[in-house]
């Protein structure tokens, strides 16, 4: 059974999956796996079939096994090559990729030749891997079982509820500098969107800040409605940071209190929210199956070479579209799902969670909207910003005129952060936030005190319903990814250059 039966081309994708458990677990969906998974396991399924009668099956067993371990784990051999004096000179992917195949063509010559004496290799490959899925099962038990270290605590809410709760949209501008960047950094004549905004019924909070300048740290914090635990979340470098926030993201404490005051929850973002998976994603925020994914042959390739095949003079109109442009049609999706959304009456209230990677780069249009060309290309980064941030003004008043119809409902217009970059001497810009609100009885007096994000859904809660969440003071956090660093940022440097 075991000398004759390739059980090691279902093991190595079971080990391969376990391997991305056992380092990235807690911080996943096991249902983002299934997908990817079964795909594996159908193709080992399909060779183990189709070549059971076969006289040189043995060879063609283990020629995939070795093709198998190439495609799942490209990224480490590419970097064994790397790192390995005498093959560093060979490590460019015009050279590795022709030596790679040469390699794997000459195993497979030599397996079809002793086809007839493979049994042993088939029963030995056999037993090791089933060692090492037992192996590494047992450390991704040991993983689940272990808590990851939680970077926010769960809050108690009072159980009564409000009469009359509204529906909250949160539509989330990423990088999105606040009024003071945009007039005093970038010169830019915003009082024509001041008044739009205003004229549909939204208050425009001038002063607010973020609490962070990187989107995952602010957006934990401001759905948990609190800081995260510093301790915790160091160390910030090597995903780390992005890993813990994700599943504070993920169960948060203003979901958790919506859905006990029986709201539903809608994700539009690019985030998993309430275990609802992304429906939209960001090349550089690797989530769920993307992050056990990333290191096979295919994601490697993409990173590396196929970029070429949707920018500069090899680029392609299908690649263009799919890969370069991508972000692009999804704000522009994620835009008209959100104004085509309707709830059916008398069904509860509802929150929807919207992530726009407005004006967050790539810049893909001018400030009219129209797709760059090769001229637009050509511009200067700030002329680009300026005109990415005016095109992302016009977009936010349409989204403003439509969303302020609904009846009973809470528009929140927020950024994250503010712009980034900018030089060391103006870091207090990036915590320039953007807010804009309409409430249901326009009543504004008491938001006007709301300085951060982290206060934002505390003021909702309490107002909207029946909570009595006392204000959390001011704080300010410079999150330094290279340098493994996060830094207090003094109250009083934000409101100077």
């Amino acid at each position: 059974m075991m000398r004759n039966h390739p059980w090691f081309l279902y093991l190595i994708v079971l080990f391969f999956f376990l391997l991305g458990l056992g380092q990235f677990g807690p911080y996943i969906l096991l249902s983002s796996l299934l997908v990817p998974f079964t795909c594996f396991s159908l193709l080992a399924l399909i060779i183990h079939l189709g070549f059971r009668k076969k006289d040189n099956r043995q060879a063609v067993y283990q020629m995939s096994f070795v093709l198998l371990v190439c495609y799942l784990f490209f990224e480490d051999i590419h970097h064994f090559a790397k790192e390995t004096v005498i093959l560093r000179s060979l490590s460019s992917y015009t050279l590795f990729l022709p030596l790679l195949l040469i390699l794997c063509t000459g195993l497979f010559l030599v397996l079809k030749k002793y086809h007839t004496r493979l049994s042993d290799v088939s029963l030995f490959l056999n037993r090791l891997m089933l060692i090492l899925c037992v192996i590494q099962g047992f450390m991704v038990m040991n993983r689940y079982l272990k808590p990851a270290p939680a970077i926010t605590t769960n809050m108690s809410f009072q159980t009564n509820q409000s009469t009359s709760q509204p529906d909250i949209y949160l539509v989330l501008f990423d990088e999105y500098p606040g009024l003071r960047s945009q007039h005093e950094f970038f010169k830019l004549d915003t009082r024509n969107f001041e008044n739009a905004l205003k004229q549909e019924g939204f208050h425009i909070q001038d002063s607010i800040q973020s609490n962070y300048t990187i989107t995952v740290a602010s957006m934990s914090s401001l759905l948990n409605m609190q800081y995260v635990d510093t301790a915790k979340l160091m160390p910030v470098n090597n995903y780390s940071l992005f890993l813990k926030c994700f599943r504070s993201i993920n169960q948060n404490n203003f979901v958790s209190l919506l859905k006990k005051s029986g709201y539903s929850i809608h994700n539009h973002s690019i985030f998993n929210l309430d275990h609802q998976e992304a429906p939209q994603r960001f090349e550089l925020l690797k989530q769920n199956a993307d992050l056990v994914m990333k290191k096979t042959f295919f994601q490697q390739l993409k990173k590396d070479v196929l970029w070429n095949l949707w920018v500069g003079k090899h680029k392609m109109d299908f690649f263009v579209q799919r890969y370069l442009l991508q972000v692009h049609h999804q704000n522009n999706r994620a835009i008209q799902d959100l104004l085509s959304q309707q709830w059916p009456e008398h069904t509860g209230p509802h929150f929807s969670y919207t992530h726009l990677m407005l004006p967050h780069e790539p810049f893909f249009t001018d400030s009219t909207g129209r797709l760059y060309n090769e001229q637009y290309d050509q511009k200067d980064s700030l002329t680009k910003v300026k005109d990415y941030i005016r095109y992302t003004n016009k977009r936010m008043i349409e989204i403003a005129k439509a969303l302020h119809k609904r009846p009973n409902a809470i528009v929140l217009l927020l950024s994250d952060h503010g712009y980034r970059d900018y030089p060391d001497s103006l870091n207090g810009f990036k915590f320039d936030n953007f807010m804009a609100i309409s409430l249901p009885d326009q009543q504004y007096d008491e938001i006007r005190n709301i300085r951060t994000n982290v206060n934002i859904f505390r003021f909702i809660a309490n107002r909207f319903l029946n909570q009595k969440l006392p204000m959390l003071p001011d704080q300010r956090f410079l999150i330094d990814e290279e340098k493994n660093r996060i830094q207090s940022f003094d109250t009083d440097q934000i409101s100077s250059k």
